[in-house]
């Protein structure tokens, strides 16, 4: 899926690889646009305890547990 962005300096174009079907990708662009109520319901799933385990056989981890990342200098 491309989008191009027409502007007054010229013209953009961003690519994303996606496994969408032509006609997933035209009710995608039909849709109705996202409001607040769609990010808050959003917020609070991805939140939730457990979200994770809905889409893996895996335990979900926990947001309390401590983030062990690290973060690397640019």
């Amino acid at each position: 899926m491309a989008v191009l962005n027409m502007q007054d300096v010229g013209v953009s174009c961003v690519g994303i690889m996606t496994d969408l079907s032509k006609e997933d990708t035209g009710l995608l662009l039909d849709g109705s646009e996202v409001n607040i109520d769609d990010v808050l319901m959003t917020h609070e799933s991805l939140s939730s305890d457990g979200f994770l385990s809905h889409f893996s056989d895996r335990p979900s981890i926990s947001t309390t547990e401590k983030d062990t990342s690290k973060t690397l200098p640019i």
